[in-house]
């Protein structure tokens, strides 16, 4: 299962709650044991979002589901949690206002997002392309520390499948 969205430069650059939630969603709904069970790294949700750094040149990200169990149970614990948002709310709104929250805690910062969100189950690509006359490749995201901050790294082509 693939799903692809844009964010447009009024937008998040990277990938927010709700879009987790989305996936987490769509990766139940397309679940049938009848059928099979969609397996792990085959659920896929595409962003592409303006570049700050080169606006011809749009940012391309995918998060890949490694457990969707991890993911499911992340995801409804921060919804169920009046720790972080009224019970009270709709569904919807719970989403919005997590949404909106964490971006104010990690913006465009991929590192924290990555941090963030490192127990949910899920990866986060980039899709690399050097120059127009190259090809690309997709590299998966990582953190690490280096002088007291969280760095994003990327592994080397033919790490993710």
């Amino acid at each position: 299962m693939l799903l692809i969205h844009l964010h447009t430069k009024d937008l998040y650059q990277t990938f927010s709650f709700g879009d987790k939630v989305n996936l987490l969603d769509n990766t139940n709904a397309s679940y049938n044991p009848a059928n099979g069970i969609i397996n792990d790294n085959e659920a896929v949700l595409m962003l592409v979002s303006v570049n700050p750094q080169d606006a011809n040149n749009p940012s391309v990200k995918s998060l890949v589901v490694n457990d969707r169990f991890a993911l499911s149970n992340k995801v409804n614990q921060m919804l169920n949690d009046p720790n972080i948002v009224k019970q009270s709310l709709s569904r919807n709104d719970k989403i919005e206002f997590i949404t909106k929250k964490l971006y104010n805690e990690y913006g465009h910062n991929h590192a924290k997002f990555l941090e963030t969100f490192k127990d949910f189950g899920i990866s986060m690509y980039d899709y690399y392309q050097p120059n127009a006359n190259s090809t690309g490749e997709w590299r998966k995201a990582t953190t690490a520390i280096l002088n007291n901050q969280s760095v994003i790294l990327y592994l080397p082509d033919g790490y993710c499948n």
